[in-house]
């Protein structure tokens, strides 16, 4: 007769505090990756919500990934002294404004090759939505329906 095992099958006490507390949709801190962790540390908790999350699969999404983080850095840093440059006689002023117009013409492209290799594939590419917020659904006589439920 084999003797079953004499284990608990109990989490250990340390990663008891890490589950997620039933009907809470939250999670400790300490749960979460170490960069998530050092990105939400280093985020006062009023701008969190400007935090957008990418799951990374492929190569080529962690490199754009780390591409936003460089261009977030450089959309910061770079206009003043760029401008400071401009007016020093450094670099001329339709470089200034080219180099900004070159990332959102290439962003453009980059949306665009998306697009074109979703119709390729017969799919619907819906990251790009047009309309923000809720939804509202018409109600019969053609006017949509309020946000607010009627008290």
């Amino acid at each position: 007769m084999a003797s079953e095992s004499t284990e608990s099958k109990e989490l250990p006490k340390t990663l008891k505090s890490l589950q997620p507390i039933p009907g809470e949709r939250t999670l400790p801190l300490a749960a979460l990756p170490g960069s998530l962790r050092k990105l939400l540390e280093e985020t006062p908790r009023k701008e969190w919500y400007q935090i957008k999350a990418v799951r990374a699969t492929f190569s080529e999404t962690t490199e754009l990934a780390l591409i936003l983080n460089a261009l977030e850095y450089l959309r910061k840093v770079t206009p003043e002294k760029l401008l400071r440059r401009v007016t020093e006689g450094v670099v001329e002023e339709r470089a200034f404004y080219g180099a900004y117009r070159e990332i959102r013409d290439q962003i453009r492209a980059l949306r665009e090759k998306c697009e074109a290799l979703g119709v390729l594939s017969g799919i619907e590419v819906k990251a790009w939505g047009e309309t923000r917020g809720r939804k509202r659904k018409s109600t019969p006589n053609g006017k949509p329906e309020s946000l607010r439920p009627a008290s």
